[in-house]
C-alpha cells in the first residue's frame, strides 16, 4: 500500500482500520474527550462498513477482518455481535478449507502455510471461548478438522520471529476444547451426565493441561512482571476451573442454608469431603485470578476497556463473596472488595462491560447480605479447616497465602484423592436445578459465564 497508493482493496483496508480500532482501544486509558466514545469506535464503524456484504470468493483478508471485528465488539459489550462475527469468520474459513491440510500438490511458502494454520486455530479458539460465555455449543466438531497444529519446524529464525509462539497457541486451543466440554457436560440442559463425574473429568483434563504447559507459558518465579499474554492465559485457565467447580460451590452454599433462622450453619459438616475439595478449588481459582488481576492493575496492564478483564474480575468476585459466607477468614471479603474496586475503576473509565457487571455484582452482594441476615454468625469448619491446611502447606515451603496458585490447589492431597476416585457413593444436583429451582437466592444470582 505504501509502494502503490492506488492499491486499496476493500478487504485489506477493512483489516487495517480494524487493527487501528484495536490498537486505540487497548492503548487508551480514558474515553475520547472529543466525542465521549469508546476509543477506536470510528475505526471500527468504518471497517465494519467495508465487510457488510462478503464476496462469493473471499480471501484471508476477509477472514482476518471478521476476527478483528469480533475482538473489538467485546469492548463494546456486544458479546452476541462478537459471537456472530467470529461465527462468520469460522464459516468463511471452512469455505476456504483452512480446517484441512493443504494437498501436497499445492506449493506454499512455509511462512504463509504456518500463517494459515495459526489463523485457523485462533478462530477455532475464539469461537469456542466466545460461545462458552453465552452457553453455546461449538460451531465445528474436532472430528471434522484435519489441519495440523502450529509448528515452527519448517521456519527459519527470521520467520519464527514474525509469528506467535506455537506452544502458546496450542495451549489456548487445548483450553478451548476443555471449555467446550464444560458447556456440553456440566452445563448441559438435556439429559446431563452425573455432575460429580463430569467435574472430575474436567479437573483431570485441567491438571494435565497445566502439567504439560510449555516452560515459557508458565507463571514466572523470577520476581519480575509477567508478560500480559501469560497473565491472560492463566486467567483463562482459572476461569475454566471456576466454571467447572462453581455449581458445586453453589450447592455447598445451598445446603448450608438453615431451614429455619435459628438453625446453626454447621450443617455443612454433612457435606462429603470430595465436595468440599471441589468447592475449595473454586475458591482458590478465584483468589489466584484476583492476584493476577491485581498485579495487572498495579503494573498498568489491566485493559481499561477490555471485556475479558472485566468478566474475569466479576467471576472471581462472585466466588469470593460466596467464600466470605462459607469461611470465617476475612481474606475473601477483603479480596472481593479489591475486585469490586477494580471493576468500579473500569466502569468509571467508561468500560461498558464493567458497568453491566457492577450492577450484577451489586445484586450478588445484596443477595448475600440477605443470606447473612438469616444466619447467625458461625464458622463452616469443613471448609475453613481445609483452607487452613492449604495455607499451612504453602507456608511450609516458604510461600505466602497469596501465591497459592490454582495449579497448587489441583495438586493437593485431597484433590488427588478425588481425581483418583473410581466410584462415588453420591451425586450432586445438576446445574439446571440450581438455575431453574425454586430458591430465590439462586434465582437472583447472575450465572454469568
Amino acid at each position: 500500500m505504501y509502494r502503490d497508493p492506488t492499491y486499496r482493496p476493500q478487504a485489506f483496508m477493512a483489516k487495517v482500520f480494524a487493527l487501528f480500532a484495536l490498537g486505540e482501544v487497548y492503548s487508551s486509558r480514558a474515553k475520547d474527550s472529543s466525542d465521549g466514545n469508546i476509543p477506536g469506535l470510528s475505526y471500527f464503524k468504518y471497517a465494519s462498513s467495508l465487510v457488510q456484504v462478503l464476496p462469493e470468493r473471499a480471501d484471508l483478508d476477509h477472514v482476518e477482518t471478521l476476527l478483528l471485528l469480533s475482538f473489538y465488539s467485546h469492548n463494546l459489550n456486544r458479546r452476541h455481535s462478537a459471537y456472530s462475527w467470529i461465527g462468520s469468520a469460522l464459516r468463511l474459513s471452512i469455505s476456504l478449507g483452512l480446517h484441512h491440510n493443504l494437498p501436497p500438490t499445492v506449493a506454499l511458502q512455509p511462512l504463509m502455510h504456518q500463517h494459515r494454520i495459526r489463523l485457523w486455530w485462533t478462530i477455532y479458539t475464539c469461537d469456542r471461548m466466545w460461545g462458552s460465555k453465552l452457553g453455546h455449543p461449538p460451531t465445528i466438531q474436532d472430528t471434522d478438522i484435519s489441519v495440523d497444529l502450529p509448528s515452527s519446524s519448517d521456519l527459519d529464525e527470521s520467520e519464527i520471529r514474525q509469528l506467535s509462539d506455537p506452544g502458546y497457541i496450542i495451549a489456548n486451543v487445548q483450553l478451548a476444547r476443555i471449555v467446550s466440554e464444560i458447556i456440553s457436560t456440566i452445563y448441559r440442559r438435556k439429559d446431563p451426565p452425573p455432575l460429580i463425574q463430569s467435574v472430575q473429568k474436567i479437573l483431570r483434563d485441567l491438571k494435565t493441561w497445566i502439567a504439560n504447559l510449555p516452560e515459557n507459558a508458565t507463571l514466572s518465579t523470577s520476581g519480575g512482571p509477567l508478560p500480559r499474554y501469560i497473565i491472560s492465559l492463566h486467567l483463562s485457565f482459572n476461569q475454566c476451573v471456576i466454571l467447572a467447580t462453581r455449581p458445586v460451590l453453589l450447592h455447598v452454599l445451598e445446603i448450608s442454608r438453615p431451614s429455619i433462622p435459628t438453625d446453626p450453619l454447621g450443617r455443612t459438616s454433612q457435606i462429603p469431603a470430595h465436595v468440599n475439595t471441589i468447592a475449595e478449588a473454586c475458591i482458590h481459582a478465584a483468589r489466584h485470578s484476583n492476584e493476577l488481576l491485581t498485579e495487572a492493575y498495579t503494573e498498568g496492564t489491566l485493559a481499561t476497556f477490555g471485556y475479558f478483564d472485566a468478566q474475569y474480575i466479576f467471576s472471581s468476585a462472585v466466588v469470593l463473596e460466596i467464600a466470605s459466607i462459607l469461611n470465617s477468614q476475612n481474606i475473601d471479603s477483603t479480596l472481593m472488595q479489591s475486585s469490586a474496586h477494580q471493576l468500579q475503576f473500569m466502569a468509571e473509565s467508561g468500560n461498558l462491560a464493567a458497568i453491566e457487571f457492577c450492577g450484577h455484582l451489586d445484586a450478588v452482594k445484596l443477595a448475600c447480605e440477605e443470606y447473612r441476615s438469616r444466619v447467625a454468625v458461625a464458622t463452616d469448619t469443613s471448609i475453613t479447616v481445609n483452607a487452613n491446611e492449604a495455607n499451612q502447606e504453602s507456608s511450609a515451603v516458604g510461600m505466602q497465602f497469596d501465591t497459592f496458585t490454582t495449579e497448587r490447589a489441583l495438586a493437593q492431597g485431597s484433590m488427588r484423592d478425588f481425581l483418583n476416585e473410581d466410584v462415588f457413593p453420591f451425586d450432586l444436583p445438576d446445574v439446571t436445578s440450581l438455575v431453574d429451582g425454586t430458591s430465590s437466592f439462586f434465582y437472583d444470582l447472575p450465572m454469568e459465564l
